[in-house]
């Protein structure tokens, strides 16, 4: 039994590091994969091209029965989102492809049967992630249009926060106790995930001038300028949430990321 704890670590531990990757080119993924053929993968014009079946592969082989994983792709698919909101000239073709990664994500999770328990524990876990890691550097990061040496700064407080992330997740800190097993994911749970990207959408608007900063609530920070994961099961965020997509370029840029995550017609959902 000792001598299994070692490999099991090293696989959970393994699987932590291909979600970080994975995340960290959830765009490029995103936008490639709708028309990207098995022998087109590879690097081209600057992007990653990978073909749907093989990041259903990657992604179903690290969240295997493995939230720590998930949470660790869902932060940093949540930095790129919030990232592409913040960005008005290219805001609503990068959420478009952004919403697809997600929901290659979702199809992957439904197809590998993911559990609701599993569920609990990635969002937990995702929400302590966030607290330990990015709510403590997002205020340093440049913006989308920063350049030369703010980039490699970018660069260097990305990979400390994926680092530090990853080995916390690993930790009996972030065992959150939602283990056991309980029905998988449904189909329609898994067709309206994306909504769980808002704060994140909302974060990059707020940075951007697009919409107001929420004078109340605890799920905003003003000094980061961050807004919480968690802020998606806060009833004041919802109706903040809800007035801003009055506005319609909010709305557009919500649409963009929905119609991503939905549109494709080899989606189901239902984990076929």
């Amino acid at each position: 039994m000792v001598a299994d704890i070692p490999g099991r670590l090293v696989h959970k531990a393994t699987a932590v590091a291909l979600a970080g990757i994975t995340g960290t080119w959830a765009r490029d993924l995103g936008g490639t994969s709708t028309s990207a053929g098995p022998k087109a993968n590879g690097y081209s014009d600057g992007r990653l091209v990978v073909d749907q079946k093989t990041i259903d592969k990657a992604m179903r082989l690290f969240l295997k029965d493995n939230s720590a994983a998930a949470s660790q792709f869902d932060v940093a698919l949540d930095r790129q989102i919030a990232a592409a909101a913040a960005d008005p000239k290219h805001r609503d073709a990068d959420l478009h492809r952004l919403g697809n990664a997600a929901g290659l994500f979702t199809n992957a999770k439904t197809r590998e049967e993911y559990s609701t328990a599993l569920e609990k524990d990635e969002q937990a876990k995702r929400n302590l992630f966030w607290t330990n890691t990015v709510a403590g550097l997002a205020g340093g990061l440049p913006g989308p249009e920063a350049e030369g040496t703010e980039m490699v700064a970018k660069g260097l407080l990305w990979g400390q926060m994926l680092l530090s992330g990853g080995r916390a997740a690993l930790t009996d800190a972030f065992d959150v106790g939602h283990a056991g097993r309980q029905e998988t994911v449904n189909k329609d749970q898994a067709s309206k995930a994306y909504r769980g990207f808002s704060p994140s959408i909302a974060e990059g608007l707020i940075r951007s001038g697009t919409v107001e900063a929420p004078r109340h609530g605890d799920w905003y920070d003003p000094k980061t300028k961050t807004v919480k994961p968690s802020a998606i099961n806060d009833p004041y965020f919802s109706s903040w949430w809800d007035k801003a997509l009055d506005k319609k370029s909010v709305a557009n840029s919500r649409d963009s990321f929905q119609h991503g995550f939905t549109d494709d017609p080899t989606r189901s959902f239902d984990g076929k």
